[in-house]
């Protein structure tokens, strides 16, 4: 008999458990079957090696032995092909329950090999020994090498089924897998003597633990705990396995900007302190780096929630200390239990980011419970979002348009387009609440192109230049202003309307210059063709005078919050005062917007304001009301 491969097998399986052992990890549902199949596998290559020592010396070792030895290689080499087959199956899928059908489809087979290896020192039917102490196969020895062709063929149709699922390297590995499975079992099965099955079965498990099961791709470098993807992947198992489970998770206020301050030897230290203070907190559950300053841990006893967030608050009123330099971290902790609102780890991660605001909203140190509040505004996101799908299907969305009246020349010489959503079941949605949806699913840029193209149509089917609008305000979102191809894009439809490029202002947020670096060259081709630009929402971000120098603005538009602020205080109207002032010595034009009374206005005027904005004016009106607006208003009175 070859023994080397088996002995060769066993060497590479036991690597493999050290490794294991050494690398921490979360065991999920794949994780368990591919736990098992290492034990197995172990079992099989280490009791056949025994077994090569009992069948040669047959005459001296008691027959029972050898075959209690050889019939716990068989149930186990056999027993292994379910178990890869099972591996496959909670790894492709493991948001999805294994059937009962499944389990009785799989299962059977193997009971039958069971019964069949039980009965075997009566019925001689898989092996016996003859009459000369001589190792011989059986009849039915034929029969567990096909059933475990059955589970290899099984697991090929599964992964070719769910191939999608898998990157190119991960399936050719698993095809690897499998064909060096089935390569082993022929070999063996037609080659007496030559035992091989194990040996492949260790390189293949070998390749699947490298490719599938890599610890490092779980692993955040600079914390050293898990990531945000092995953290989504543990929540959707535990959710699918119908495990009760709790989720804190702990924001560190500014950790980026003290670790950018501290230095990178300093900020490393912090950042280490912080993660072995969370690692001594869950020794047996996980901790997880999810990226955005904040760390989670993912706990199984749900009893535990309410101390550990009382050791997180003691501990974080304590002063971190680096060299000589003692730090003070603020928190925020966003506690989410496990409850019947919880289908999928989305909804965990949905309800994480919520309660994150709201603690964030409360101030330092201050802890929010992800209740049934939040769910519900998870499902009424939902509802949003399909409504806005259908919006955009049908082209029933709308675009308003809201007056905006010039000081100078006391008559409304332009507008801000505005979109606006309806649906029957939900009614009118506001555009705070659709906007952000359509920017995280992408469709906001949809949306924009159907707002551009229906503005540079009603200007065009209108003749607005002769009614006295000089120009028409159009919004544009970050993910707008990343478009690479942006301007040509914009410049081409207003040639396909035919409508003077001065006839249309660009709408862009502070953040839009700051995601997007070659946006400026973009504004600068578009301007340079009369298309104008105006910076909206200004004193809710952080943009610097030294941004609009850069970046000539034909107006700055002053967010509402400050006009709401104006009235009850006075530093609010002092800074407005001065901003006004700046700006008009940089020959920058001013829109406030927000004013709703008459007492605002009257600020607003004496402040010396070039444009005002707001329901005190003119409230946003769809196209045909704007026209009748215009008949009557849009000439000095």
């Amino acid at each position: 008999m070859i023994i080397h491969y088996e002995i060769a097998a066993v060497i590479l399986i036991v690597a493999i458990m050290w490794n294991r052992i050494l690398n921490k990890r979360l065991m999920d549902a794949s994780d368990k079957m591919f736990h098992y199949a290492i034990l197995v596998a172990f079992t099989s290559s280490f009791t056949n090696l025994i077994s090569m020592y009992t069948i040669s010396h047959a005459k001296e070792v008691p027959l029972a032995v050898n075959y209690m030895i050889n019939s716990i290689y068989l149930l186990c080499v056999n027993l292994l092909p379910l178990i890869c087959l099972m591996f496959f199956l909670t790894y492709l899928i493991p948001k999805r329950k294994i059937r009962f059908l499944n389990k009785i489809f799989f299962g059977v087979p193997y009971v039958y090999i069971v019964l069949c290896i039980l009965a075997n020192p009566f019925t001689g039917q898989i092996f016996y020994f003859d009459q000369n102490y001589v190792y011989t196969h059986g009849p039915g020895m034929g029969i567990l090498y096909a059933i475990s062709g059955y589970y290899v063929f099984c697991g090929w149709v599964y992964v070719i089924w769910f191939r999608k699922v898998l990157d190119k390297v991960k399936k050719y590995m698993i095809y690897f897998f499998i064909l060096g499975n089935l390569l082993g079992i022929i070999l063996q099965y037609f080659i007496d003597g030559l035992l091989i099955v194990g040996y492949f079965v260790a390189v293949s498990i070998v390749m699947v633990y490298v490719a599938l099961q890599n610890p490092g791709e779980n692993i955040d470098p600079w914390t050293g705990n898990y990531n945000k993807n092995y953290f989504a992947r543990c929540l959707s198992n535990w959710i699918k396995e119908e495990r009760t489970f709790s989720v804190i998770c702990i924001e560190i206020d500014r950790l980026k900007v003290i670790q950018e301050t501290l230095g990178q030897v300093n900020g490393s230290a912090i950042l280490t302190q912080i993660s072995e203070f969370f690692n001594s907190l869950s020794q047996q559950n996980g901790v997880f780096y999810l990226g955005n300053e904040q760390f989670a841990l993912l706990l199984e006893d749900k009893q535990k929630t309410k101390p550990l967030i009382g050791k997180i608050n003691s501990r974080f009123r304590k002063s971190f200390k680096v060299e000589d330099m003692e730090i003070m971290l603020p928190m925020f902790i966003g506690v989410v239990p496990f409850s019947d609102y919880v289908k999928t780890a989305e909804d965990v991660m949905d309800a994480i980011g919520y309660s994150m605001i709201q603690a964030r909203a409360k101030g330092n140190n201050s802890i929010v419970y992800a209740d049934e509040k939040v769910f519900q505004h998870k499902q009424r996101d939902i509802k949003v979002e399909v409504a806005l799908k259908n919006a955009i299907e049908h082209h029933t969305l709308e675009v308003y348009y809201q007056p905006i009246y010039c000081v100078a020349n006391k008559t409304f010489c332009t507008a801000e387009a505005l979109v606006r959503l309806y649906d029957k079941e939900l009614g009118e949605i506001e555009p705070e609440e659709f906007i952000p949806i359509a920017e995280r699913n992408g469709s906001i840029l949809k949306i924009g192109q159907f707002v551009f193209e229906s503005v540079c149509a009603f200007i065009a089917e209108n003749k607005l230049r002769e009614k006295g609008i000089q120009y028409i305000g159009v919004n544009l979102s970050d993910i707008q202003c990343m478009q690479d191809h942006l301007a040509v894009d914009m410049l081409q439809i207003m040639r396909e309307y035919q409508i003077p490029y001065d006839s249309i202002d660009f709408e862009i947020r502070e953040s839009a210059q700051q995601t997007n670096g070659s946006f400026v060259q973009q504004m600068q081709q578009m301007m340079l063709e009369g298309v104008t630009f105006s910076m909206d929402n200004f004193g809710t971000g952080n943009a610097s005078v030294n941004e609009m120098i850069q970046c000539p603005f034909r107006t700055i538009k002053i967010d509402k919050d400050l006009v709401g602020q104006m009235e009850e205080n006075q530093k609010t109207a002092c800074i407005m005062r001065n901003i006004i002032n700046l700006f008009k010595d940089l020959n920058i034009a001013l829109v406030v917007e927000g004013v709703e009374n008459e007492n605002q206005a009257r600020q607003i005027l004496n402040m010396g304001c070039d444009y005002i904005q707001g329901f005190y004016y003119a409230e946003p009106m769809n196209g045909e009301a704007y026209l009748q607006w215009i008949a009557q208003y849009a000439n000095p009175s």
